[in-house]
């Protein structure tokens, strides 16, 4: 039996028809060629990758989100100052400013398992004192105690607050 001779297209055609295409055109056909549109700037940058574009900016609005809360926390942090006083014991100092009022908001928190005493309060910005109270107080485990001081004043830098508590 004899071998089949490997043919390409050319060889093959029929001497009937009359082909008017090259090779390349018959790839193109085939195929479905479509004119390639000029690329957008965007996608050159992700080397034309639709899913890599996508993810980019996804993390990009991830870092944006994250930034605005660290700046959102951090802006409320500029008005408040924590001072620990024992094991367990803090006063949360924070200044408070609306068209209602203006002064200062104090929160005397017992996080500790003891009975935690106070009998005198005094906070003072560079020997002004900003306010003082002798109230004698006795917090229960995990309890606390707000007190608001309307301060009339210009706000004085929270950063240089020094709070006395005596038991």
């Amino acid at each position: 039996m004899k071998k089949k001779p490997n043919l390409n297209f050319d060889e093959l055609k029929n001497p009937q028809y009359t082909y008017h295409y090259s090779r390349e055109e018959r790839l193109r056909r085939r195929r479905n060629f479509q004119e390639e549109k000029p690329t957008k700037w965007y996608y050159r940058l992700v080397g034309n990758n639709r899913t890599t574009l996508q993810l980019l900016v996804f993390y990009i609005l991830l870092a944006v989100a994250f930034w605005f809360f660290w700046w959102a926390i951090r802006s409320q942090a500029e008005d408040k100052r924590v001072f620990r006083i024992k094991e367990g014991c803090f006063v949360d100092v924070r200044w408070i400013e609306s068209e209602q009022k203006k002064g200062w908001n104090v929160l005397l928190d017992n996080k500790s398992k003891k009975l935690w005493q106070v009998s005198f309060v005094e906070a003072t910005v560079e020997k002004e004192v900003i306010f003082t109270t002798n109230v004698a107080l006795q917090l229960e485990a995990n309890d606390y105690v707000v007190w608001f001081f309307p301060w009339e004043g210009e706000k004085p830098d929270i950063t240089r607050m020094k709070v006395v508590v005596k038991e």
